[in-house]
This record gives C-alpha cells, sequence and structure tokens, in this order.
C-alpha cells in the first residue's frame, strides 16, 4: 500500500459522502475539466494516492511530476510546484523502496525532503522523515530510523497530526522491540494505542494492540498477551479486516500453545487457517499449520502431527520458490536468457528426483507396514514394548528440536551482537567524510560478520589509513579481524610508529605475540595496504602486507607492488618496504582487498581476476566517486549472478 500524502488544495474535491470509487471517479472528471495546470497537477497527484492498482497510480504519478518540473523551468520558485514535485518524489521513493533499491529510495526522498523544507511544508517533512526511518529500520540501522522518527514525531506535534502521531509512535515500539528494550517498546505501544482509542480508529488500536499482544507473549505474561490480542481481533472485525483477524487467531494459538492448552491452540488455528485461506494469505496458513501440528504433539498424536508437518512443509517450499521467483524477477537484467532456461531444466531435473525419491520412499513405508503387520501377528508383545520405546523417543526428539531451534536462535542472536562490536572498530562515515571528503568505500561482508575491515586514525595533521583482509570470513574472520585492528592501534598510539612500513613491522610481532599465547601454532593474520598522508595530503608513504596500491594518474594505472609477505608467521619474513609517493591533482588512489577479483560469475562462472578490475576502475575515471561506487557495485552483482559470494570484499577509492 502506498504512503497516503496530503495537500491543501485537495480539499477542493473532497466530499466526506462518497465512495472511494465515487471520489475517483470524481477526480477523473475534475481532471478532464481542470481549466488551469495547477489544478490539474493537484488531482493528478491525488489520484496517484487514491488509486490502488499499482500499474495504474504510477502513471499519473509520473503525469504530475513532469507538469511540476515543465511548469518549474519557468517559475523555478513556485511553491506550489516545488509541492507536487515533492509529493511526487516521495511516490517515487516508495516505488524503488518497493522494488529492493534503497539507495535510490533514498535518494528520492532526500530530495522531496529537500523541497519541503525549502517551501515549509512542515507535514510534507514530517511524512518523508517517517519514510526513510522505515528504510532505516528495515536495514536494522535503529539507532539512525530513531532519529528520524523522533523528528518526525515532533513536526506532527505542531501540527497536531495526532493520526501521524500515533503511528510514528508505534513505529517507535517496534524499533525498541528489535533492540529488546522492552519496557519502552511498551510505553510507546501504549501511547499509539491511547491516541487511536482517542481517534476512534479500530484499524490502528487493533494494530497496536496486537504489536502489545505479541510482545508480551515473547516475555511469557500470556494473559495479558491474549487480553491485548483479544481486543485486537474485536478492533479487525470493527474495521473489516479478514487478514488481520487470521493474524489474531494465529496470535491466540500461540499463546495456548505456550500453556500447553492443545485444544485452545488446535481451535484457534484451525479459525486462522479458514480466513487465511480464503484469503490466500500463505503468511498465516503456514503459521496456523505449524500450531495444529504442535496441539496434536501436545496430544501425543503423532499420527496427525506427522500430517501437518508434512503440510507445513509443502506449504513452506512453496512459499520459499515464491519468494525466490520475486527476487529472481527483481533481478531479472543482471541474468541471460540462457542461465533461465537452464535454471528451469535444474527446477524440472530436481522434480523429477523428488518426485522419484517420494515414489521409493512410499515403496519404502508399504514394504514396512506389511512387515510390522507381520511381526504384530508373531510378536504382539514385544511389538507393544517396542512402540512405547518409540513414542518416547518421539517425545525426546520433539525436545531436542526445541532446544536445537532455542540454540540456533541464540548463535545468530550472538553473531548479530558480533557484528555490532566489530562495527564499532570501522570509522564511521562521518569521520571518513570529514578527512577525505572526495571518496567512496564499497564494504560487502561475505557473511553476518566479516574477515575484512578498514582502519583510520589521525595524529598531529597526519592521516593513517588501511584496508585489510584478515585469514578467513565469517565468525573466525571477525575474530582474527580484532586481534590485527588491535595490534594496528598499538603500533601507532602506544608505540608511536610514524612510518608505514615500521607499522607493519611491529603489527607483525604484536599478532605474533598474541597468537603465540595460546601454545598452539596459529600462524593465521592478514593482508594489508596501509598508507599515511601529509599534512595537505600531497606527498604520502605507503607499505603492503601482499596488497597493492593503485594510483591512476592522467587515465594510467600506476601500481605499486607490496612485499610478498603476510602480517603473521611466515618462513621468510623480512622488513616491509617503506614507499614515498608524491601526489599530483586528481590522483585517484585504490586501497582492496582480493575479495572483488576472486569472485566467481560471468557466463564461465570463473574469477574475475584483478586486470579486469584494473580495466574497470580505468573506464570510470570520468565519473564521481559516489557514481563510481555504484557502478563498482553493480558490475560485481552482474558478474557474481547468482553464484555465491566467495569472500569478502572491501575497495576504498581517494581522490586528491
Amino acid at each position: 500500500m502506498k504512503h497516503l500524502l496530503k495537500i491543501l488544495a485537495l480539499l477542493l474535491f473532497v466530499n466526506v459522502s462518497y465512495s472511494q470509487n465515487e471520489f475517483i471517479d470524481s477526480l477523473k472528471h475534475s481532471l478532464t475539466s481542470a481549466k488551469n495546470d495547477s489544478v490539474k497537477a493537484e488531482v493528478l497527484i491525488a489520484l496517484a494516492n487514491e488509486i490502488i492498482d499499482d500499474k495504474v497510480w504510477p502513471v499519473y504519478n509520473n503525469k504530475a511530476y513532469q507538469l511540476a518540473e515543465q511548469k518549474l523551468i519557468t517559475s523555478p520558485n513556485s511553491k506550489h510546484y516545488l509541492g507536487v514535485k515533492a509529493f511526487a518524489l516521495t511516490n517515487f521513493g516508495y516505488l524503488e523502496d518497493d522494488k529492493g533499491n534503497t539507495v535510490k529510495a533514498l535518494e528520492h526522498y532526500q530530495e522531496a525532503l529537500d523541497l519541503h523544507k525549502k517551501i515549509n511544508n512542515t507535514e510534507g517533512i514530517a511524512s518523508v522523515l517517517n519514510n526513510i526511518g522505515s528504510i532505516l529500520y528495515d536495514q536494522k540501522q535503529y539507532d539512525e530510523a530513531l532519529k528520524y522518527y523522533n523528528q518526525s514525531v515532533e513536526l506532527k506535534k505542531e501540527n497536531n497530526d495526532k493520526e501521524g502521531i500515533a503511528w510514528t509512535y508505534n513505529n517507535i515500539g517496534t524499533i525498541y522491540e528489535a533492540q529488546e528494550k522492552v519496557d519502552e517498546a511498551i510505553l510507546y505501544y501504549r501511547k499509539s494505542l491511547h491516541i487511536m482509542v482517542s481517534l476512534a480508529n479500530p484499524g490502528g488500536q487493533a494494530i497496536t494492540m496486537n504489536n502489545l499482544g505479541a510482545l508480551f507473549l515473547r516475555r511469557g505474561e500470556y494473559k495479558e498477551a491474549i487480553s491485548y490480542i483479544r481486543r485486537a481481533n474485536k478492533q479487525y472485525k470493527i474495521a473489516n479486516d479478514e487478514s488481520g483477524v487470521a493474524w489474531t487467531y494465529g496470535n491466540l494459538s500461540h499463546c495456548f500453545y505456550k500453556q500447553g492448552m492443545a485444544d485452545s491452540t488446535m481451535h484457534y488455528a484451525k479459525k486462522s487457517y479458514e480466513i487465511a485461506s480464503k484469503l490466500d494469505y500463505p503468511a498465516v496458513q503456514i503459521q496456523s499449520i505449524e500450531k495444529m501440528y504442535d496441539a496434536y504433539a501436545l496430544k501425543g498424536d503423532y499420527k496427525q502431527a506427522l500430517n501437518y508437518h508434512i503440510q507445513w512443509k509443502n506449504l513452506q517450499d512453496t512459499i520459499e520458490n515464491t519468494e525466490k521467483q520475486k527476487e529472481v524477477l527483481k533481478k531479472e537484467m543482471q541474468y541471460h536468457h540462457e542461465k533461465e532456461k537452464l535454471k528451469l531444466e535444474q527446477d524440472k531435473q530436481q522434480a523429477a528426483a523428488i518426485a522419484k525419491e517420494k515414489e521409493i520412499r512410499s515403496y519404502w513405508i508399504i514394504g514396512a507396514i506389511i512387515l510390522i503387520l507381520l511381526i504384530v501377528v508373531v510378536f504382539s508383545g514385544l511389538l507393544f514394548n517396542r512402540f512405547k520405546l518409540v513414542k518416547q523417543q518421539k517425545a525426546i526428539i520433539e525436545k531436542q528440536k526445541v532446544i536445537v531451534e532455542e540454540t540456533n536462535r541464540e548463535i545468530v542472536d550472538s553473531i548479530n551482537y558480533a557484528k555490532r562490536l566489530q562495527d564499532a572498530i570501522l570509522p564511521p562515515h562521518e569521520t571518513l567524510q570529514a578527512v577525505f571528503q572526495n571518496f567512496f568505500i564499497y564494504y560487502q561482508p561475505k557473511d553476518i560478520v566479516a574477515g575484512d575491515f578498514y582502519w583510520m586514525e589521525e595524529i598531529k595533521g597526519e592521516t593513517f589509513f588501511a584496508v585489510a583482509d584478515c585469514t578467513g570470513h565469517g565468525v573466525p574472520g571477525s575474530i582474527v579481524s580484532v586481534v590485527c585492528s588491535n595490534a594496528i592501534n598499538r603500533a601507532v598510539k602506544e608505540f608511536e610508529l610514524k612510518e608505514p612500513a615500521q607499522i607493519l613491522d611491529k603489527v607483525t610481532d604484536l599478532v605474533i605475540e598474541t597468537f603465540d599465547k595460546s601454545g598452539e601454532e596459529v600462524k593465521d593474520g592478514m593482508d594489508i595496504s596501509f598508507i599515511k598522508f601529509n599534512k595537505d595530503f600531497t606527498e604520502i608513504a605507503w607499505a603492503g602486507a601482499n596488497n597493492p596500491l593503485w594510483i591512476i594518474r592522467n587515465n594510467e594505472l600506476i601500481e605499486t607492488k607490496a612485499d610478498k609477505q603476510p602480517i603473521g608467521k611466515f618462513a621468510e619474513r623480512s622488513p616491509f618496504t617503506n614507499h614515498k609517493i608524491t601526489l599530483q591533482k586528481n590522483d585517484t588512489l585504490y586501497l582492496f582487498t582480493d575479495g572483488y577479483a576472486d569472485q566467481f560469475g560471468g557466463e564461465k562462472g570463473k574469477k574475475f581476476k584483478s586486470g579486469n578490475l584494473k580495466q574497470l576502475l580505468l573506464s570510470i575515471q570520468n565519473k564521481t566517486m559516489e557514481e563510481q561506487k555504484k557502478y563498482i557495485i553493480e558490475s560485481f552483482e552482474n558478474w557474481k549472478g547468482n553464484l555465491e559470494q566467495v569472500d569478502d570484499v572491501c575497495i576504498m577509492g581517494i581522490r586528491v
């Protein structure tokens, strides 16, 4: 559903007695009868916000944007057309966000925000701030999202936009819930609910009550959870929102399952499933089937539980396949026709293999049943004892399944927390911007945490910067990165070394010393490109361990080769070489790890290689650094296609 935007002139066309279809018809009539472009632009925006069809409303939005652009050529300071353009840009941002292109969405939102500020439209500013906060929330940048939501709330308070305040309070509650700040989440959900009740908004009340119920459910406070979820169910019915009713029945089923109440679990799961099936709502269907499976397992009816588990698995596979297909459609320009054909053929072969496996499994099951019947006839007493044992084993397996799932959640939570710690060793983008100004950093870990990292420090006017690739990736690589980052900090701050080669020599000693404490031989370490800029950025000193420095000057790539040895234990270790280089205006420097060049892809599934990376960088020297970053990312994704990323990627570009 699109974000609904408000424009003052729209009040000219509103009649509260209209149904939505009548209102849309009225707007279309107003469009054909409009005598001036000012009214026409407002009606186009109104139609874009009222029409639900995702193929139709962008057409009206594009027309509104083009009309505003045309008028702003002759009247660049027209508040009216600047406002129309801002609303259209916000809709463009929504479209890009819906496609998964968050970078482009944020660009549209930022341009809309600047226009609203220019004409001092606080309602528009508040709306865009809320949309930006939603994108940051989806990207798990919770603190940044919270800043935008709080700014949005303050503006909505100035405009007395009570409903807008309530929705933003609800959004803030979801952030605190994601951060495990339960008390703060409850506070903001209740603030939202209080306003929704005062406005007699059943849909808003239902969503906030359901959020509160789900939160109390997670805390194990089932009485509070059931109370809120039942109230949400009632409000969803008042709002005639069947999908919401289905969700609340599913949540009630989960509440009773957590309390071991099998019959109630089954009752609400079935009600949820009936509505979800009618609405073709697979996310709720799969939740309902899972609860029916859990209910029969509680009752000890493992045959019925198995039936529902099979249904759950089949629906889960269907949903996953659907999601994969959507992802392929979003990236269809990245794949060649032959690969699509190959994928379809592989899917057919896989389906045939699965069907064959099911057929073989059926024969085995029939044979097993016949064998069991023979055993029952001959050894009925033994079979009874065996049945009791199997039942006990199933109970143990169910308990182990719960333990494994909980353990897996804890592991993932731990890794996510480790990512927050690892992010803390990376210099913030604002700090890099203040120092380099004209630069980009492309940092793409293979897993949640990474072995690649970048590092920066300013000491007495000199700037030290490094891009490093530690042994491994994922959790092992991230642990090595913390050790290596700490060693660099000590070499620069504690030992006060100034030259890159001396720093790398000392870092090698510190890393070896740290790993030797384990009592076992550890050969982990890192490759690194380490640079020092003088105060006015006219000269650098550089040293490298396996990773080179590239400088592009006048469309010619100059490579300074690194010492062929890592940071860490090495049989033929020698002192690192210190290189002094005088820079020229418009020189572009690149520091990088080997993840980009080592990525498999292309038509033949081969490595990208450093030679292609050189040609790529040479071909984009006429672009800004931000444009270079976008082009490098697009080239990487196009090359990789649907293959797995093989290593962490980090590239730093700096234009002098």
